[in-house]
């Protein structure tokens, strides 16, 4: 009779560990989800409590793009913006805020977000609350 393939070594040791950090991580997720604000303060919300957080950001974040959109058309014709400071904050925003969209509209099309998306939602947005904030300071200045 065979001897089970056991895992040995470090390698072992690391899988096992991050088999063990994985679902001690899903099994977190079930009931509460730690936040870490961009003001470096850090709660614990329940589930209820932190869709309710997506929410607001996702809100405050359409409305400084929307915020963005108005102020750049409203300048008067090719004089568009060219701040590179203010181009850098967008694409940041951009890019900080891709992970929020997604599952946003992954809820709305009534897909199921992937579980790894899940996980990235903690950091996710409130980076993206960060990235708005940063780029709402801008706006003004065009």
């Amino acid at each position: 009779m065979k001897e089970p393939v056991r895992l040995r070594g470090l390698c072992g040791r690391r899988l096992r560990g991050a088999v063990c950090s994985t679902l001690a991580a899903a099994l977190a997720a079930c009931s509460t989800v730690q936040v870490r604000y961009p003001d470096g303060t850090t709660a614990y919300h329940g589930r209820e409590q932190f869709a309710a957080y997506v929410e607001h950001v996702f809100r405050y974040h359409n409305r400084v793009l929307n915020d963005l959109i108005m102020a750049t058309a409203l300048a008067p014709a090719g004089d568009e913006p060219s701040d590179p400071t203010l181009q850098r904050a967008e694409r940041r925003m951009t890019d900080s805020c891709r992970a929020l969209n997604a599952a946003v509209t992954a809820r709305i099309e009534g897909r199921r977000l992937g579980f790894f998306q899940g996980l990235a939602l903690p950091e996710a947005v409130p980076a993206c609350e960060a990235a708005s904030r940063r780029l709402e300071a801008l706006i003004p200045s065009i």
